[in-house]
């Protein structure tokens, strides 16, 4: 049963007493999550910027989940990909990112700064860069959301 925008809204708003997050690093644990307990059929993607990536191997931007065109994470609002994608334009003027390109190699410009690159990386990958330690419990509590949503969804109106 495909889920309604709303009934997604719903799902995420409810995970959240549970624990579930998405940001400040969680996005990809978020995903991940979202993928297994609301969209099986749907892909990961993570839009990261592109220097970062290339020259280092570092995914430093933001992963949603793709379904048929549409782009899922953890703020409950179904999204176009300019969304996502903006995620892995960084700022260059970021002390802390111009330092750690320096440390890791990476060709560091304003060019490359706001180059957003796609990808679809796989739940390892995802796991390991961006909050895999919480992938568990973020799936546990959307599907005890989703279980509940759906329910009072289902239920009869009241007298």
């Amino acid at each position: 049963m495909a889920l309604t925008p709303e009934q997604y809204a719903d799902i995420v708003e409810a995970a959240r007493a549970d624990g579930f997050e998405g940001f400040g690093g969680a996005c990809g644990a978020a995903a991940v999550a979202i993928r297994r307990a609301l969209f099986p059929e749907g892909r990961l993607v993570a839009a990261v910027n592109k220097a970062f990536y290339e020259d280092a191997g570092i995914m430093i931007g933001h992963v949603a989940v793709e379904v048929d065109g549409v782009y899922y994470d953890a703020d409950g609002k179904p999204k176009e990909w300019e969304e996502i994608e903006s995620w892995g334009m960084l700022d260059f003027e970021d002390g802390d990112l111009a330092d750690r390109a320096l440390d890791e190699a990476v060709a560091w410009n304003e060019e490359a700064a706001s180059e957003p690159l796609r990808i679809e990386p796989d739940e390892d990958d995802v796991a390991g860069a961006f909050g895999g330690d919480r992938i568990d419990a973020f799936t546990d509590a959307l599907l005890a959301a989703r279980e509940a949503v759906l329910d009072a969804d289902r239920a009869p109106p009241g007298p």
